[in-house]
Parts: structure tokens; sequence; C-alpha cells
């Protein structure tokens, strides 16, 4: 146990001297058929949604560390903020252009959230900054960490590294950007709980947000999918959706997800205490190297 312990604060400590990278890219998207990923109705939706509510929630995760990066001292936290809110604005431009191709296929919550973002993001914008900043904080905290534990299971579980192909149906830009984003989730996922924990959060309001977490993702995630189908005539295949409803939640997206998620309700819970940095060592030249499938994609 002193030697797990000991590890897991070395974990932290070289994390901490970390960096995010802001890559600009900039995919090359091309219209696709409705269902993109290969004819999956559930997966097709569940991309278009996560695509759909990411560029509103990745604004209040930058508005909340914003709100808190000139309050401390620590220069390599700073920077490290800075490195998320870089990457964040860059991973919302991109997916305001995707959200556009998936719009015009007809999905009707991202068709929503792409054509009226001024009726969410500006009045959750002046709400947010009128209310105490650390509970938006602490969303981000569980924000960050939920998608990384969903970009950890796509780079480790989905996808494979070895494959040229990477052995994936669908749209490949459409992979490549999400290939490109699952990377940088991972890489900055410890930002938002240091800079939480260094302007005094309280640690029961980041519990207790982490625990509805817990209990409320999967259900949520259900729940739109199965709105945004039953709103889609094309989608209307009972029996394929059960099917591939079932594959989605058993399958390797969530592999580990409910366990690796109640982690973050524990008073002692450090993202870097599940080491992730020999994944990304693995992936960075396969992504970014000279020979990299997204290489020319990168400004």
């Amino acid at each position: 146990m002193v030697t797990a312990n000991a590890d897991a604060t070395a974990r932290r400590a070289v994390a901490a001297n970390v960096y995010p990278k802001v890559r600009r890219a900039y995919f090359r998207y091309v219209p696709f058929k409705k269902h993109f990923m290969d004819g999956d109705i559930v997966m097709s939706h569940f991309v278009a949604l996560l695509s759909g509510v990411i560029v509103s929630g990745e604004e209040m995760v930058i508005r909340s560390v914003r709100r808190y990066s000139a309050q401390i001292d620590d220069q390599q936290l700073k920077k490290r903020v800075a490195g998320l809110v870089g990457q964040e604005i860059v991973h919302s431009n991109e997916h305001v252009r995707l959200n556009e191709l998936v719009a015009d296929k007809g999905y009707p919550i991202t068709k929503v959230l792409n054509l009226y973002p001024d009726h969410f993001s500006k009045p959750l914008g002046k709400l947010q900054e009128r209310l105490p900043g650390h509970p938006y904080l602490a969303v981000s905290v569980a924000i960050e960490h939920t998608t990384a534990l969903l970009a950890e299971n796509v780079l480790r579980y989905v996808a494979n590294v070895d494959d040229e192909q990477r052995g994936l149906p669908g749209d490949p830009e459409v992979w490549k950007m999400l290939y490109w984003h699952a990377f940088e989730e991972i890489e900055h996922k410890s930002v938002a709980i240091d800079l939480y924990r260094a302007t005094g959060g309280p640690e029961w309001l980041r519990q207790a947000i982490a625990y509805l977490f817990y209990v409320g993702v999967a259900p949520y995630i259900a729940a739109t999918i199965s709105i945004s189908i039953l709103l889609d005539p094309t989608a209307w295949k009972p029996q394929k959706v059960a099917r591939e409803f079932y594959s989605f939640f058993t399958g390797p997206i969530f592999k580990a997800f409910a366990g690796n998620l109640k982690l973050a309700a524990k008073r002692d819970f450090h993202p870097d205490s599940h080491d992730t940095s020999e994944l990304l060592e693995e992936w960075r030249p396969a992504l970014f190297g000279n020979e990299g499938i997204i290489a020319d994609r990168i400004k």
C-alpha cells in the first residue's frame, strides 16, 4: 500500500510539470451518410449528441477555470490552466464545424444546439458569472474526469494503435477528430481538480457532484439517445436499435466506466492516480509523428 501511494504521488508530481500542448487542428470533413458510424444508429446518435453538447460544456469549463486562474500564484499550474483553455477552445471550434454537418443530416437535438447557440451559451454564461464559482468548477472537475475516462476507453479499447485503419467502422475523418480530442482530454485530465484544490474548493462539494455524475451519466446518455432516436424517423427500427443499445453499453466504450467514475467520489481521489502516461506515449507518435494519422491536420 505504501509503495502504491508513493507511485501515485510520483505520477501526480510528474503530471504537475507537464503542460497541455495546444495543437491548432483543422479537419477535412466531407458530407457523410445519415448514420455515419457505419450504419450503427445508436453510435451515430451518441456521437452527434456528444458533439452537440460539447461546445456549451467546454465553454462552461473555460469560464470556470479562467475565473480562478488569476487567484493562484503557482506558475506551473497557471501554465497548465492556459494549456487547458487553449485546447478546449480548439476543441469547441472543431465541434462547431462538425455540428454543422451533423445538423444538416437531421439530428434534432444537435440541430437545435447548433442553430441557436446564443439561446444557450450566453444565458448560461451570464448566470455563471453571477453565482459562486466553486460549484461550477466542481462540475468542471466531474466533466473532465468523465470525458477523460471515455477518451481513455476510445484509445485503449476501441481503437488499435497498430492498425492502419485503426479497426474502426464509420466516417474516417470523424474518427481522426475523436482520436485527437480523446488524446488531449487525457492530457489535461488533472488540471481542473488541481485548480479546484489550489483555490480552496470544498471537498464535500466536489465529492457530491462526482457522485451525482456516477449515478446520473449513464441514464442521461441513454435518455438523450432514446429521445434523439425517437425524433429520427429513419431510426425507427426497434430490434436493430435494441441490439445496438446492448452492444453500446456493454462494449469497450463503457468498459470499467462506472467503477472508475465512482472513484471520483472518494475524498482522496486524483485523476493522475490512474496512470495513462504510457497510453499517451503510445499514441503520440501514431497521431502527431511524421507519419502520424493526423499530422497533416495540425496547423
